[in-house]
């Protein structure tokens, strides 16, 4: 038997099964369009019990218990994967600077502190602190490159740090990423 042949029984199978009961084929290849015919009967019954047709209770299981995006999933992942990476963190440009050049100990603190609240409440991702490198202090170690160090330490919403290339401060400046789910937090 061909394939033309069986489609011309499965044809034969829905225009008698669609008034009438279904009949019962005794060759090999009606046995097996009954069985395709029987199980789209249970799945009719099914719907049926359920009191709905099937893409109704689709809808309402999907209004129910919502629908998982499996691609945003997975590039949100990629992303977040791709924002931790070093060399991304590095080529980031700082949404905020600050330049600490002239201050005491004591001013430069209270700046940083105005400075990292000002961009927490702004949801900045990178700052950039300009402390310099010492070379105009005279006769001790820089002050406000420890400074900074310091207090990047202290507070709990700054993470990760580093210095810049050369063309940004080199080691006469520090950025700093601040920590996204304690950025409302109090200094």
């Amino acid at each position: 038997m061909d394939f033309g042949e069986i489609l011309r029984q499965w044809d034969n199978l829905q225009q008698s099964t669609a008034h009438t009961p279904v009949r019962q084929e005794t060759d090999k290849d009606g046995a097996a369009a009954e069985k395709l015919l029987s199980s789209q009967r249970t799945s009719d019954v099914r719907s049926e019990t359920i009191g709905t047709s099937v893409p109704e209770a689709q809808r309402r299981w999907i209004d129910r218990y919502g629908v998982i995006d499996k691609d945003g999933i997975a590039a949100e992942s990629q992303a977040k994967k791709q924002n931790a990476s070093p060399s991304y963190i590095r080529a980031l440009k700082p949404d905020a600077t600050l330049d600490l050049h002239g201050c005491t100990a004591e001013e430069a603190w209270r700046a940083l502190e105005r400075f990292i609240a000002d961009c927490a409440q702004h949801k900045a991702h990178k700052v950039l602190i300009i402390h310099g490198k010492g070379i105009h202090t005279a006769g001790s170690d820089p002050v406000l490159g420890t400074l900074v160090r310091q207090f990047i330490e202290h507070d709990p919403r700054l993470g990760a740090s580093g210095h810049p290339d050369r063309k940004q401060g080199g080691s006469g400046a520090t950025w700093v990423m601040l920590k996204a789910h304690v950025s409302g937090a109090p200094s």
